[in-house]
């Protein structure tokens, strides 16, 4: 097999439900920070440091009926 193509991840997007407390877990159980925030489309950028962008929280513009387990 030739070398790889990719060296890791940019960001990924997660949909959730709750921005504020998902982005808080992000902060203050993994150690992450906040990077930036975007409330025209309701988002948080949080990063472990080692790339820019990791994750970006997305507020969920639907309700849920149920939790999925």
């Amino acid at each position: 097999m030739g070398l790889a193509i990719t060296k890791g991840i940019h960001h990924a997007e997660l949909t959730v439900s709750k921005l504020e407390e998902s982005a808080d877990s992000f902060i203050s159980l993994l150690d992450w920070k906040e990077v930036r925030r975007n409330k025209t489309y309701p988002s948080i950028f949080v990063s472990d440091g080692h790339v820019c962008y990791a994750h970006t929280l997305l507020a969920s513009q639907r309700k849920h009926t149920k939790p999925i387990q």
